[in-house]
């Protein structure tokens, strides 16, 4: 998720509306596809072609040209750390991490959840409705652009809105439709000074515990070697770094 995600949703929608700006007969066969009658959609398209909605950032402000549809964000959280905050300088397949400078570093990657809402604002109940209605079925059927871009999980859900003077002009109808999606970030910060140059140790084949813990360790490792199976194994980085 080192994209914008916003504007990614912003691009979608204004795009798809402006298309319908330039050619009105599209909106009124929306309309029409989505059970309007015919009469009542040519006259929702005369609406639309004398009072174009706009799609906007943030919450809508007064002195804004009505109708409006504003992409704001909800809120966001981290769900998971995939590495977490004390991620190795080294990778999977055990290669260390480097920037684009070089430097060596630890990377981590974080998934988070982010809600986009999408305020319709309007000045008659019905356009509300239909504006609701458009901005639904622009971000619906973008599932697999959003997909496409990394972006995933993501769910829907709407709600019509009181009048709150705190968010917008209290004369106005207005809807809230929200898009919730998940995505992987990931972030690099300068490495510790120490590097892993080699991980030590036994794995043991079997759940039953070692017995004789008085043993020194290099007789402990041969007597699980014969009884347990135990597979002793070593793994070398290359580095000038400390052992960690």
């Amino acid at each position: 998720m080192s994209q914008f995600v916003e504007r990614i949703i912003f691009t979608r929608l204004e795009t798809q509306i402006d298309a319908m700006i330039a050619e009105p007969r599209l909106y009124e066969r929306f309309l029409v596809d989505c059970g309007l009658e015919e009469a009542e959609a040519k006259i929702a398209r005369e609406r639309w072609v004398e009072r174009p909605v706009s799609v906007v950032h943030g919450y809508a402000r007064g002195g804004t040209a009505f109708p409006v549809i504003a992409v704001v964000l909800g809120s966001e959280s981290t769900v998971l750390d995939y590495l977490g905050e004390d991620g190795s300088a080294l990778d999977e397949e055990g290669e260390e991490y480097f920037d684009d400078e070089g430097n060596l570093v630890d990377a981590h990657v974080r998934r988070w959840e982010q809600r986009y809402d999408l305020y319709v604002y309007a000045e008659h109940p019905d356009e509300a409705l239909y504006l609701y209605q458009l901005a639904k079925q622009i971000m619906v059927s973008g599932r697999g652009e959003f997909q496409a871009a990394g972006l995933d999980e993501i769910t829907y859900s709407g709600a019509e809105l009181a009048p709150d003077p705190r968010y917008m002009p209290s004369e106005m109808f207005t809807r809230r439709f929200s898009v919730t999606l998940r995505a992987d970030e990931q972030y690099l910060e300068p490495a510790s000074g120490a590097k892993i140059k080699a991980i030590q140790g036994v794995a043991v084949l079997d759940d039953e515990p070692l017995t004789a813990p008085s043993l020194p360790s290099e007789q402990q490792e041969a007597l699980a070697a014969v009884v347990q199976k135990v597979v002793p194994y070593v793994h070398t980085e290359a580095g000038d770094g400390e052992e960690d």
